[in-house]
Formats: C-alpha cells, structure tokens, sequence
C-alpha cells in the first residue's frame, strides 16, 4: 500500500508541473490517462471487461502488424545474436 501511495504521489506531483525521474513517455501516458480519459489515480474503478467479440475482432485487427513486428524482431536477433544484445 505504501508504493502505491508513493506512485499516486509521483502522479500528482506531475500533474502539477512537477519532474519526474521516469521516461518521458511514462509521463505523457499519465498526462493522457488523466487529461483524456480522465483516469484519476488515487481513486480505482471497476474494470471495464471486454466482451469477447470486440476482444477477437481486436485480435485478428492486430493480427497482421504483430506478424510484420514478429518478423522484424527475427531477423533484428539474427543480426545480433552472439553480441551480448537483448531484444
């Protein structure tokens, strides 16, 4: 409970105008969460469960840009493989 309270304070002082240590794009994704969807952190919400039909049409949507990504990563590791780089 403590990091978590230490997580909604990091939010906020955000918020504010304050810096944070995170990657800049940890920070837009906080300022879009509570500017756009209007997520607030220190107050949880049920989830929102997806019903399986829009769950399976955002798959097979996603589908094929997984399968190009997939195949750039593979051919990235073969590149790389045996140079102490992670993918």
């Amino acid at each position: 409970m403590a990091g978590e309270r230490e997580h909604i304070r990091e939010i906020e002082q955000v918020l504010s105008g304050g810096r944070s240590a995170r990657d800049e794009v940890v920070v837009k994704s906080w300022l879009r969460c509570v500017g756009t969807h209007r997520l607030d952190p220190a107050r949880p919400t049920e989830a929102y469960i997806v019903p399986d039909t829009q769950l399976r049409e955002h798959r097979e949507q996603s589908e094929r840009l997984i399968a190009i990504a997939r195949s750039g990563l593979e051919t990235l590791f073969k590149q790389v493989a045996g140079q102490n780089y992670v993918l």
